[in-house]
């Protein structure tokens, strides 16, 4: 949903849609909305047309390059101000505006799914929410309940359980069995987000020797189906100098793991 700055959309190719959206001005602040506090627009999902566009986008990806499949991170709802999609809102006939979010993003979610799967049935779908359940509500309107518990939305999830052992509002152990417990019998995979890039900015993942190593491997004895990605790239392979040391300690060990 989160597009460019005004000053790039506004430079854009005439015959670009968003920047169509944004000339006209009955769909700049409806279909594209700027938030105060902001430099990009929005896309509102509230509208079909913005659905269409970001489904046509995720087929156009599947359909043209050789890739395995898609994955969208947590960009959902930018914001819990009422204005977003005020005009939306007013004319679905719903009487809580949290309801109404949760559905635009959900049908967003199933169009994108639906997309990938009529370009390539083999293609996967899957979804970055918060780790922390609950923060996936509220001003980012994402019903990862529903997303994790039923076919139909993603072929796995992959939360970005970036806390620590110690983490006092998320611990990593009970997050990942939160997870675990949502996709159960769901048929709906669960990869484990960990980050590494909080290996050389986080007081935990910095004392710690071989924490990741340590996530993967509670990981694998907790949800053995299950699996891990780490974020990100460069936090393990260009990482800063002073940092070098401790993450080839970290590289090594997750190595010993998976082993």
């Amino acid at each position: 949903m989160r597009c460019e700055t005004e000053s790039v959309i506004a430079a854009t190719d005439e015959n670009n849609l968003i920047r169509q959206w944004y000339d006209n001005p009955d769909t700049n602040g409806t279909y594209l909305v700027k938030i105060e506090g902001d430099e990009h627009l929005w896309l509102n999902p509230a509208y079909s047309e913005v659905r269409e566009l970001i489904a046509a986008g995720a087929a156009e990806i599947i359909s043209r390059y050789k890739v395995d499949g898609l994955n969208i991170d947590d960009y959902f709802y930018p914001t819990a101000d009422e204005d977003f999609d005020e005009a939306a809102f007013a004319v679905s006939g719903m009487e809580a505006l949290s309801e109404f979010r949760q559905s635009n993003t959900t049908m967003m979610v199933k169009a994108l799914y639906d997309a990938v799967k009529s370009a390539n049935p083999k293609a996967l779908f899957g979804i970055s929410p918060q780790g922390n359940i609950p923060n996936n509500y509220g001003s980012l309107a994402a019903d990862v309940r529903l997303w994790a518990s039923e076919a139909g939305y993603a072929d796995y999830m992959a939360p970005q359980v970036y806390y620590g052992f110690q983490n006092s509002a998320a611990p990593f152990t009970q997050t990942v069995a939160q997870w675990e417990e949502l996709v159960k019998d769901s048929g709906v995979g669960l990869v484990i987000g960990l980050a590494a890039y909080k290996v050389s900015s986080e007081e935990e993942f910095i004392k710690t020797d071989g924490i990741l190593a340590k996530m993967i491997a509670a990981t694998q004895e907790q949800a053995p189906g299950c699996g891990v990605a780490l974020y990100n790239y460069s936090s393990l392979f260009a990482p800063e100098s002073e940092f070098a040391d401790r993450v080839e300690s970290e590289r090594t060990q997750i190595r010993q793991v998976w082993e």
